[in-house]
């Protein structure tokens, strides 16, 4: 039998095997395995509780990592009012909290606040990305507890909150 090398299931059985082609080809469609998309409750079983990371007792190292970006005052203590940005306890991480549509805490990012070797980027465990950190620098609220001019609102929170930086 001349043995051609070959990187397929189909050579091994027409070169090694010495099936006919048309019969190895039928062997294959027989036995290929077919894939199973698991099902969407089972995905969800497995994802671990959601759990907010602790608080810090003050929030005065994010404030400076944030102040260090180019974000405003009144854009960090806006997010604070909010509940969806603070620090976390014991490594000091910048917590950005996604809610859902009911204000429910579903989602947290973790940036770290150090400067020093690789940056640290997370979320916490549980989360559910389809619930993302979202501020709207044009809610009626924000306008109302800033004196930023309009202007100004919307580009500071496309630059501040750019972690890729």
């Amino acid at each position: 039998v001349l043995f051609r090398s070959g990187k397929s299931a189909l050579d091994y059985l027409i070169y090694v095997e010495g099936v006919r082609f048309v019969d190895a080809v039928r062997l294959l469609c027989e036995e290929s395995p077919a894939y199973t998309e698991p099902a969407h409750e089972s995905i969800e079983r497995e994802r671990p509780p959601f759990a907010l990371p602790a608080a810090a007792p003050n929030n005065d190292r994010i404030v400076q990592y944030l102040l260090g970006r180019g974000v405003s005052i009144p854009v960090i203590s806006y997010c604070m009012e909010q509940g969806i940005l603070y620090e976390s306890t014991p490594y000091h991480n910048c917590v950005l909290v996604g809610k859902d549509e009911n204000g429910q805490p579903k989602y947290a990012a973790l940036r770290g606040t150090y400067q020093y070797g690789r940056p640290f980027k997370a979320e916490a465990s549980g989360s559910d990305k389809r619930y993302g950190f979202i501020f709207s620098p044009s809610s009626p609220s924000y306008a109302q507890s800033t004196s930023i001019p309009s202007w100004h609102r919307s580009t500071t929170f496309r630059y501040c909150f750019d972690f890729n930086r």
